[in-house]
């Protein structure tokens, strides 16, 4: 991936800093192509969902070129499975409406589906937005403040890396759980302060091969089925998890 030792080293330090990193060593200085303050309140909900795709399905690389010139290009990337290929089109459409910037999807022989853009002259304003793409996921508190983007942000994170399980037929339960490769405390606490709810982060071992993950869970319950409903169902993307959530959102509701 990385062109030199040196390029592997600085990639290291900017993602220690928990955010995409300081503006590229190379080439021309990037510039903000779009003010925050110029995003309408249907974009800044659009924005969250794809922050919480992207921060739990997608990932963030470091290429150095040497040709036609010496510079560094930051890529985002998301690539998924067919039944995930709805969350994707989305993905894109949100991308292309708000930067302006045309984005293919592809569709490679492995039989999976994806997009990879440059984000250099991004960079900026997802830093102003204080948006990070490494780690667990972390939603900023801007999205935290508000009602609609936290629930249009948490169904991105469901739709990304989360799992809806049904429990006990005679006295359903509807557990919602979201894996990540490290602990997601930020998230945890956005959710405890939203949905009013117990959160458990629980180690999931593999084998001793295979490194392990964590496991956020929380219960749909009377205290937040109404903010789900109305918040977080309607922005859920793929079919088989919102019609899921759904069912049981009809079946106890009052």
């Amino acid at each position: 991936m990385y062109g030199s030792a040196e390029v592997a080293e600085r990639l290291c330090t900017r993602l220690q800093t928990g955010r995409l990193g300081s503006l590229p060593p190379y080439g021309v200085r990037p510039r903000i192509q779009i003010p925050t303050s110029a995003l309408s309140f249907s974009q800044k909900i659009a924005l969250s969902y794809f922050i919480g795709v992207m921060q739990t399905d997608g990932s963030i690389s470091l290429y150095h070129n040497k040709k036609p010139r010496e510079w560094d290009v930051w890529r985002i990337s998301l690539v998924v499975s067919r039944k995930s290929l709805p969350m994707l089109k989305r993905t894109v459409k949100i991308f292309t409406d708000i930067f302006h910037r045309k984005v293919t999807i592809f569709h490679n022989s492995r039989g999976y589906y994806g997009f990879q853009t440059s984000i250099n002259t991004l960079l900026p304003f997802f830093e102003q937005l204080d948006v990070s793409f490494r780690g667990p996921p972390s939603p900023p508190s801007w999205i935290v403040g508000g009602k609609r983007l936290f629930g249009a942000y948490l169904a991105g994170v469901i739709d990304g890396d989360g799992h809806i399980k049904l429990k006990r037929p005679e006295y359903p339960q509807c557990e919602i759980s979201i894996s990540s490769e490290e602990p997601q405390y930020n998230l945890k606490t956005a959710i405890e302060g939203k949905l009013k709810c117990t959160v458990r982060i629980n180690r999931v071992e593999k084998s001793s091969r295979q490194s392990g993950w964590y496991l956020l869970s929380f219960y749909v319950s009377k205290k937040n089925i109404l903010y789900i409903r109305k918040y977080v169902l309607p922005m859920i993307e793929i079919h088989s998890k919102r019609e899921r959530l759904k069912s049981f959102i009809i079946q106890n509701q009052k």
